[in-house]
């Protein structure tokens, strides 16, 4: 009955130690669930940011740098979520071109109320609040 009880206690031990590493891990994973956590890109790193509105694709803004350091600040806080987008297309496309030569492209929803982003090299989308959107839709009105 000894031995049963201890294979028992074993056993518990195990399975809470397993499910705690568990638990840990989802909280790790949900530290690091913004896009600036994900890609840590400093603005320094920046040569060049492009929008394009996908409505009239003729029309290409240039950021200035600090236009640049507004919508780095304002995307960087904008939260993963693993869910498929329905819905139309995008209202503008991104370019972030880096000083290495590399290229990242961003679609952005923010028209309409809308507050959603998405990175090309991420499955899902992210979301921004209300103080991020109106910061990038206060850099836009120069494409108006």
């Amino acid at each position: 009955m000894k031995k049963v009880m201890n294979k028992l206690i074993l056993i518990c031990m195990v399975l809470v130690t397993i499910l705690s590493g568990c638990q840990n891990t989802k909280e790790q994973s949900q530290s690091s669930n913004t896009w600036g956590d994900r890609n840590s890109i400093r603005t320094e790193d920046v040569h060049t940011i492009e929008i394009q509105d996908m409505k009239d694709p003729d029309r290409i803004l240039t950021l200035t740098q600090q236009e640049m350091n507004i919508f780095i600040s304002a995307i960087s806080d904008g939260a993963y979520d693993i869910g498929q987008l329905d819905i139309g297309p995008p209202d503008y496309s991104v370019e972030i071109y880096f000083n290495n030569g590399a290229i990242k492209k961003l679609h952005l929803w923010i028209l309409d109320g809308g507050n959603l982003f998405t990175d090309q090299g991420t499955k899902g989308h992210f979301v921004i609040d209300e103080n991020a959107r109106a910061e990038i839709k206060g850099i836009l009105e120069d494409l108006k």
